[in-house]
């Protein structure tokens, strides 16, 4: 989503869905993600995490560049769960 009233900056309005499993306790797995389009400098990645009990769970970012980020998860059981992640920066034209 674009604001077209501040030129060229992506907002954070619709988080884009990463579905992720652990499937063996206490093992963080990684996932590589690419940005639907690249940022002019390095952007901001939020993330937020979707579990019963997401005491039990962690998830964090990595690796951020201009094109992608490194997204991981852990979990203390083996498990699933829904990670919504949205960025935030200048888009490059």
């Amino acid at each position: 989503i674009r604001d077209s009233s501040v030129t060229g900056v992506q907002t954070c309005a619709l988080p884009i869905s990463q579905s992720m499993t652990v499937e063996k306790a206490n093992t963080a797995v990684k996932k590589e993600i690419t940005f639907p389009n690249a940022y002019k400098s390095i952007p901001n990645v939020f993330v937020t995490i979707h579990a019963s009990d997401p005491l039990k769970y962690g998830v964090s970012v990595g690796g951020v560049t201009a094109k992608s980020f490194t997204l991981y998860f852990n979990a203390t059981s083996a498990t699933t769960a829904t990670i919504e992640w949205c960025s935030i920066g200048r888009i490059d034209q």
